[in-house]
């Protein structure tokens, strides 16, 4: 190989090798935990929206993307189910249930390369109810943080299903991006 030749392998090899370096660098400066919250008005009543969001049958209905639901729990427990969807299988577990006010259900991946908590918050407006959901989530892999970080929006997901609950329903929704409080800030 030519003297030329080797210094430009040479060159290119250093360069994707301080590329790399600078990417698992910025991968490890990120956070491991966000915190991202959604909110929407929807016109029927809290009630109406808690049984859409409990109902586990029903989801499919109005949520795109979910392949299958299995219920995982005894009927006297708080729900835990098996969730098959567009990312993958997860299991997912309801931490706090207070019908038609609050829904705290807890994503478990598998391989544990991500997971958190989404905070469901049901309050009467103007007729109907306001739906804010909040994601405390954390990622584990760098890469994924990074991508997340700079490619994914955080309160997409979130904002998915809440236009998806508002289809639903017969309605556009505006979706307004909150900045978490002190509280969420914190834990």
């Amino acid at each position: 190989m030519r003297v030329w030749m080797r210094r430009l392998v040479l060159g290119l090899v250093l360069l994707l090798s301080l590329g790399i370096l600078a990417l698992w660098r910025l991968a490890a400066a990120l956070p491991r935990e966000h915190v991202a919250t959604s909110s929407a008005h929807l016109d029927p009543a809290p009630e109406r929206v808690w049984e859409a969001l409990t109902d586990l049958e029903r989801i499919p209905e109005w949520r795109e993307g979910i392949a299958d639901i299995v219920l995982l729990s005894a009927p006297d427990e708080l729900p835990r189910w098996r969730e098959t969807n567009d990312w993958g299988v997860f299991e997912l577990v309801t931490l706090e249930r207070e019908p038609a006010r609050r829904l705290v259900v807890e994503a478990q991946d598998p391989g544990g390369q991500f997971g958190g908590t989404w905070t469901y918050v049901l309050e009467p407006e103007a007729g109907g109810t306001r739906l804010t959901i909040t994601e405390r989530g954390f990622i584990a892999s760098r890469l994924a943080r990074v991508i997340g970080h700079y490619v994914m929006d955080p309160h997409r997901t979130m904002d998915i299903e809440l236009r998806a609950l508002g289809t639903y329903f017969g309605q556009t929704v505006r979706v307004e991006h909150l900045a978490p409080g002190p509280a969420e800030r914190s834990r």
